[in-house]
């Protein structure tokens, strides 16, 4: 009888530490998260946002193709960008990419997507200076 209780006792701590954070927690509803309404599309034309340009090297990026991004954001004084990307159609993770400083206000880095089975995927991305964030997307093909 008193393993039963032991186990039962147990039991119920185990859940009641699973179930705590649901109950005790408080919703981030600072939390900005992108979305293609309010993502800036790349291509090899310049897109701004809040005072960023950022631009491809080519306007129809494949999966698994080395792209260029370059950035121009004259207010930071961060010596790399960080960019993560996260797919919109389908969860592919969240590939994560650094720009280097390669003049006073310029980044640049290569990015290189992860092959999906759909024939277009879009990345919806936050690119950050650590201070400020921009939010790109890159729409690729097959």
């Amino acid at each position: 009888m008193k393993t039963a209780i032991k186990v039962s006792a147990i039991l119920i701590a185990l859940l009641a530490g699973f179930f705590a954070n649901t109950f005790f927690a408080k919703p981030d509803n600072t939390a900005f998260v992108p979305s293609a309404d309010n993502a800036c599309f790349l291509s090899s034309s310049p897109c701004v946002q809040d005072q960023v340009t950022m631009t491809l090297s080519q306007d129809s990026p494949h999966a698994l193709t080395p792209i260029t991004l370059t950035v121009n954001w004259p207010s930071s004084q961060s010596s790399t960008l960080n960019l993560s990307l996260s797919g919109l159609e389908m969860n592919m993770g969240n590939p994560m990419f650094k720009l280097k400083q390669i003049k006073n206000g310029e980044y640049q880095g290569t990015i290189v997507l992860p092959a999906c089975t759909l024939n277009s995927m879009t990345w919806l991305g936050k690119l950050t200076d650590g201070t400020h964030t921009v939010y790109p997307a890159i729409r690729t093909t097959r």
